[in-house]
């Protein structure tokens, strides 16, 4: 613990440094010296570290790079003409031949699924259909759909909708849903014992060190009027 603390207050000594040594080169020296402060600071280094939590947390990640979703599915507009196509195309690992995480392989099986389980006289606009089906499986709040972020996202048509077979797999996703928040709840509470075990141990440890340098001390004591 002390040495993870000492590294991290290291790096931060080196960044801070070498900041200084940027300074004036590409923006006003007050306002550089606002942004050290500022990245030097204690309050953004916790936003850091728990930015970086965040990240570590996500279940769904994706191949796109920096590149917001927008614009990767303009330029991927012909190889993925609907947004089942394209939640493929962005989570999909060409290097290692398979989806990036069981989450984004699942989602993307279902979308396949709830497509090939549509009656013959629902299949018109395979594009349409392929993007209510998408907005179905993984749902969105405010334009926001979970694993690709901010987007326009369409309504799922009437037919859809009333599917029987489109029904129980959309129950089925709301239960799995529902089964991952309860993990992930169970997963916080559980970190947060270990934390608080961890905790114990090492004040346990410091008292036990504290213990032991006074049974040394009253030793030396011991020992000293006999040697005299």
């Amino acid at each position: 613990m002390i040495i993870t603390t000492y590294c991290t207050a290291s790096t931060w000594s080196m960044i801070h440094m070498k900041l200084q040594f940027l300074e004036g080169q590409l923006v006003d020296k007050a306002v550089w010296q606002c942004l050290c402060e500022r990245w030097g600071s204690e309050d953004f280094k916790n936003l850091s570290a728990r930015n970086k939590q965040n990240r570590s947390n996500q279940r769904i990640n994706h191949t796109g790079g920096r590149k917001s979703f927008v614009r990767l599915m303009e330029e991927k507009r012909e190889q993925a003409p609907n947004y089942v196509t394209f939640y493929k195309e962005v989570h999909w690992s060409r290097k290692k031949g398979r989806f990036v995480t069981e989450a984004a392989e699942q989602n993307y099986n279902m979308m396949v699924e709830l497509l090939n389980e549509m009656p013959p006289e629902d299949a018109g606009d395979d594009n349409a259909n392929a993007n209510a089906v998408f907005k179905e499986v993984l749902g969105s709040r405010l334009g926001y759909v979970r694993g690709l972020g901010h987007l326009v996202i369409p309504k799922p048509s009437e037919s859809l909708l009333s599917n029987r077979e489109f029904i129980r797999l959309r129950e089925e996703n709301e239960k799995n849903k529902a089964e991952a928040e309860g993990f992930k709840r169970k997963l916080e509470t559980f970190m947060v014992d270990v934390s608080k075990m961890q905790a114990c141990f090492e004040e346990f440890d410091r008292l036990n060190s504290r213990v032991t340098e006074l049974e040394s001390q009253r030793e030396s004591q011991r020992e000293t009027p006999g040697d005299a």
